[in-house]
């Protein structure tokens, strides 16, 4: 257990350390718009592929059958977890402009939503391998990864913050590249996944774990950070600013 704290911790340390550093080159209203259209990008995690986790984990690994029977329910898991990415995505994309105006009133879908898109994308095929090493008991490689993609996305934040002067765009891009660098590590399960077939007849009983999740997902991130988004369209991303800054410390 102590291993799964590990990311957990790291991120909140790095977040409260890396404050007076966003507070000191960001104006209050690009730290803001940083802040909300994190928000979205979480919320936009769980729209695309819904539940696919809880699939992977429980209709996959927690399932006693044979090994050839859960090689066929990790490939039916796969296929449809690529089905529900595409599909997800592209309607996402199709309706970028209207789902941007609504969410992130003031500020342009390019490059921010779709960045924030392709960024939970990205995570999502990430998934079927964090499944994979909790479902083995494998914190240490949980923890590992988590760290890594922490350092990479820091890096290449304080990076295009400092020297690129990229102002908030830098917020998002760390996230988005830190998912882009480690993708030789995440997306071959999946793929192996991919390649062991599918069966379409244990979809309609896979399908209640996949959605099942859905709505306790979103009401955790509605709790935590839904309250950016009000206030963006209540009072504008200064205010936003403001408020995180203030939070972030009070969170510790």
């Amino acid at each position: 257990m102590a291993w799964y704290a590990v990311p957990r911790m790291v991120s909140r340390g790095s977040a409260l350390l890396l404050l007076p550093v966003y507070t000191r080159v960001l104006s209050p209203a690009d730290l803001g718009t940083a802040m909300v259209v994190l928000a979205v990008g979480g919320v936009l995690s769980l729209v695309v592929a819904p539940g696919i986790d809880a699939a992977y984990f429980r209709w996959v690994y927690q399932a006693p059958v044979s090994a050839d029977e859960r090689a066929r329910r990790a490939g039916t898991v796969a296929a449809a977890h690529f089905v529900l990415l595409a599909v997800t995505v592209a309607a996402l994309v199709g309706g970028a402009e209207r789902i941007s105006g609504w969410l992130l009133p003031g500020i342009p879908a390019w490059p921010f939503f779709h960045l924030i898109l392709a960024t939970a994308a990205l995570g999502s095929i990430a998934v079927p391998r964090q499944t994979a090493w909790r479902a083995e008991r494998r914190a240490e490689r949980f923890a590992a990864f988590e760290i890594a993609y922490s350092a990479t996305a820091i890096t290449v934040t304080l990076i295009a913050l400092l020297a690129g002067g990229l102002g908030a765009l830098s917020l998002v891009l760390g996230n988005f590249v830190g998912w882009v660098v480690l993708l030789p590590w995440y997306a071959g399960q999946f793929m192996r996944n991919l390649r062991r077939g599918w069966d379409t007849s244990l979809v309609s009983s896979m399908a209640p774990i996949v959605l099942v999740g859905l709505p306790l997902a979103l009401s955790s991130w509605a709790l935590s950070a839904l309250d950016r988004i009000f206030l963006n369209r209540l009072a504008g991303t200064l205010e936003v600013g403001l408020y995180s800054a203030a939070y972030q410390v009070g969170a510790g």
